[in-house]
């Protein structure tokens, strides 16, 4: 018999009363780091009698000593008495420990592992309600790295609490299994896990519907929060998962392998309204809780059964709480053929959704109707690394101070339905690519409100309008509306635009800027087939929105683009009659003969002082604009005679002159400048030989709003030509 020691016991006789002989030893390890170093468990009877198979307690330093594990065959029944604490532990409640701390044959996990459900009975190790060969098990609520912290006394039905019990707060993680004693996948309770199928349910009686989730959740939000750690496998969930405390989370052993079987329908434990068609919420069965710092990680979520039922469903309902995180998530088993179920819907603030996939591939059925990512509103949102087959929607709501970066969708568009006047704050869409072919790629106009910036962008399909701000982007089929545009790609094709309605010119919207200037700027893009959308006589643009208080404040600019394809127009007859301050400038290709489309007069556009027209190519300037002609008061002008360039645009004048005798030479000179008071800027000579019918060519520029003024000696001038730049 091994030495012992009478250690909190009543009397030395109960200590042997709890002792026999055995040729077989288990040395407790590290995790009863509370029990003082000069104790030691080792275990003595006889292997085959296990009913008479005690431990006793006696002297020496376990701190560091290993676990020898018993014979099997000796696990069902290891009836543990420790001195000092009065708690017993049943053979399988010893098993599941000695498996949870991963002890056998293996390197000590220092990682911390909580365990045990609480019930009216007190604290029980998940799974372990009862043992058969005792009525009285010992069971226990534990930390490996914090010692002995709560736990129940099955002898005395007390429970006891040791100091630790508030060190709980911020620990790492509880752990999940998938496996079980219940579903025949491990021999133990949970695998040896914190919680798992066998967790008691409810109360205590049954085994969970939410393979422990919910029960771990509850157990960390009711202590401080803490991670869900889930380990690999599939978990049967038929109840809807609350995500209703702070600081907790649920983080699965990777996206791949750590599986969330949503057994539609989903059985609510509230009247929250949730019943039967969300999945997982952020708020408890009320709808009151509004937890921060919650979410999921690295789960599959299959809503096969829902998607096979053909369910408008939502998987991860979020519309409750903030700081929110939603990271590496797949999505199986949606039906895109059902009504719109919903595989993301929410919108609060402070939301990451990172790594994201929604896949036709692994649908019950494909199709486009299923609403991936459903965003109702909310600020700083963050959505990226996403690929979805399906629809993304706004759902009439913008979401300021945002961005949505690197996102690829199939099969369905953005989604931005209404047109709140609300502000988008600095919200930006970047490197977001719609792959739709002739259907909407963005449908709506909330884009061109306040602050939404479009860059680097691929849009195929048919875009509405474009974000107020859109830079750098590619447009594949077709675009009905701009703001500020700079630097784009757009192609325009008929076969996707007409399916859409869409057959107007290109509209181009003023905004009132930061300066309360009503502006709208085209620049630097290139416009391929501009009149494949047009049913005006090919024309391109149609204005609107210069509505500013002063017509000054009206500001159009069109500059630096390149049109590779003809138009006949460049403004549609159907447009804003505005007084503007109109800049067209640099606009190069074999884009148009005038600037008057062929089926009507446009409205008209009083051009301001400070327009300007020039350096278009085969652009001519016959556009009526008010007040202005592309000619000069007097012509031929008289020598002399100071005159203004009042067109919106600069001029070139081509101005004949010949010498008034013949024979008998002569000269012009030209006179230019910002005022009546025009400076000389040349002298030509004129040859005596001209005449009226052999001239010479005086060439002068005018820029808009300037004096000129050429005067003759011994010379006639003839009438000029004129032509618009």
């Amino acid at each position: 018999m091994c030495e012992k020691e009478n250690i909190g016991f009543k009397s030395e006789s109960d200590a042997i009363r709890h002792t026999i002989s055995t040729d077989h030893v288990v040395k407790l390890h590290r995790f009863w780091r509370n029990i003082p170093d000069n104790i030691k468990i080792v275990e003595t009877g006889n292997k085959n009698n296990l009913k008479n198979q005690n431990i006793a307690i006696v002297s020496g330093n376990m701190k560091d000593a290993d676990i020898i594990p018993a014979d099997p065959r000796q696990r069902k029944r290891k009836f543990l008495k420790l001195a000092g604490l009065g708690i017993g532990i049943s053979i399988v409640s010893m098993t599941a420990l000695n498996k949870t701390l991963n002890l056998h044959n293996k390197s000590f996990d220092s990682s911390p592992e909580i365990g045990a459900t609480i019930t009216s009975q007190g604290i029980i190790l998940p799974g372990l309600t009862q043992d058969p060969m005792n009525p009285y098990p010992g069971q226990v609520w534990y930390r490996s790295d914090l010692g002995l912290v709560k736990w129940y006394d099955g002898i005395n039905n007390t429970n006891n609490i040791t100091s630790a019990w508030n060190s709980f707060r911020g620990k790492p993680y509880i752990t999940v299994s998938s496996k079980g004693l219940s579903n025949n996948l491990s021999d133990i309770a949970n695998d040896g896990a914190d919680f798992g199928p066998d967790t008691p349910y409810g109360s205590g009686t049954g085994l969970t519907h939410t393979s422990g989730i919910q029960e771990a959740l509850n157990y960390a939000g009711t202590n401080g929060g803490g991670i869900i750690k889930l380990s690999a496998g599939i978990y049967y969930i038929s109840d809807i998962l609350y995500l209703q405390y702070d600081n907790t989370k649920i983080v699965g052993e990777n996206m791949g392998s750590t599986v969330l079987h949503l057994k539609y329908p989903f059985n609510a434990l509230g009247s929250g309204g949730f019943q039967n068609i969300n999945a997982i919420v952020t708020t408890d069965p009320t709808g009151s809780a509004e937890p921060e710092y919650t979410g999921i990680e690295n789960v599959t979520l299959d809503a096969s059964e829902a998607g096979n039922a053909k369910a408008g469903i939502t998987i991860i309902m979020f519309r409750w709480g903030k700081h929110l995180t939603f990271k590496n998530i797949k999505m199986v088993g949606l039906n895109g053929t059902s009504p719109n179920p919903n595989g993301l819907n929410g919108g609060v603030d402070f939301v990451d959704i990172d790594n994201y996939i929604a896949k036709s591939s692994d649908y019950v059925e494909s199709g486009s109707t299923c609403g991936t990512l459903v965003l109702t509103g909310g600020s700083n949102i963050h959505v990226s690394n996403v690929y979805m087959d399906g629809l993304w929607e706004f759902d009439g709501n913008v979401t300021p101070d945002s961005t949505f970066e690197n996102i690829e969708m199939h099969g369905n568009d953005i989604l931005l339905d209404g047109s709140s006047s609300d502000s988008w704050g600095y919200t930006t869409f970047r490197n977001v690519n719609v792959f739709n072919g002739l259907n909407w790629a963005l449908n709506g106009f909330l884009q061109v409100n306040e602050g939404c910036y479009f860059i680097n962008c691929y849009f195929e399909g048919v875009v509405r309008a474009s974000a107020r701000h859109t830079y750098s982007c590619e447009f594949n089929g077709g675009l009905g509306s701009v703001k500020d545009f700079r630097n784009n790609r757009v192609y325009m094709n008929s076969s996707a635009l007409f399916p859409q309605g869409v057959g107007l010119p290109m509209g181009i919207s003023a905004y009132e800027d930061s300066d309360g200037k009503y502006v709208a700027y085209v620049t630097g893009n290139i416009f391929i087939n501009l009149t494949a959308n047009s049913v005006q006589g090919g024309s391109a643009f149609s204005i609107g929105g210069f509505n500013a208080p002063n017509d000054t404040d009206n500001l159009l600019i069109i500059s630096n683009n390149i049109f590779p394809t003809g138009f006949s127009g460049l403004f549609g007859y159907n447009i804003q009659a505005a007084s503007l301050i109109l800049i067209i400038e640099n606009n190069t290709g074999p884009f148009l003969t005038n600037m008057q489309n062929t089926v009507g007069t446009p409205a008209t556009i009083t051009a301001l002082p400070g327009s300007s027209i020039k350096n278009n190519s085969c652009l001519s300037v016959s556009y009526p604009f008010s007040g202005s002609t592309a000619s000069i008061p007097e012509n031929p002008p008289a020598s002399g005679a100071v005159y203004q360039n009042t067109n919106p645009f600069d001029i070139e004048l081509n101005i004949p002159v010949y010498a008034s005798s013949s024979g008998t030479s002569g000269y012009v000179t030209i006179y230019k400048g910002v005022s009546e008071s025009v400076q000389t800027i040349g002298r030509q000579y004129v040859d005596g030989n001209t005449n009226s019918k052999n001239t010479q060519l005086v060439t002068l520029r005018v820029k808009s709003g300037w004096y000129y003024k050429i005067t003759a000696s011994n010379a006639t001038i003839g009438t000029a030509v004129i032509i618009g730049e």
